[in-house]
């Protein structure tokens, strides 16, 4: 059964809010416990998502993934030590 600590999350105003939770960054995916996954709905669709980064310190980083049986994207952002944020975004499709 999966672990849910209540500090991972709130609810507020019908919207889930997901706190950031440190992550050696080494470690792969598949081990870290606080991830919030979900099936594709369909074949093609939308989301919208919104990642609050205001209270991020030096080095930290955020951001949103998805993942296929044979491609994957991320993007995310970083805080640098000059308190200029660097964007990044990553695509592997091996199917093509």
């Amino acid at each position: 059964m999966p672990i849910i600590k209540r500090e991972w999350y709130d609810l507020e105003n019908g919207q889930l809010i997901l706190h950031a939770q440190a992550a050696d960054p080494k470690t792969q995916l598949c081990d870290i416990s606080n991830l919030l996954l979900q099936k594709w709905p369909a074949p093609e669709f939308s989301i919208t998502t919104c990642l609050h980064l205001e209270e991020m310190k030096d080095g930290d980083v955020a951001g949103t993934g998805i993942a296929g049986r044979l491609l994957y994207s991320t993007c995310s952002a970083e805080n640098t030590r000059q308190n200029e944020p660097a964007a990044a975004h990553r695509q592997l499709d091996e199917g093509r």
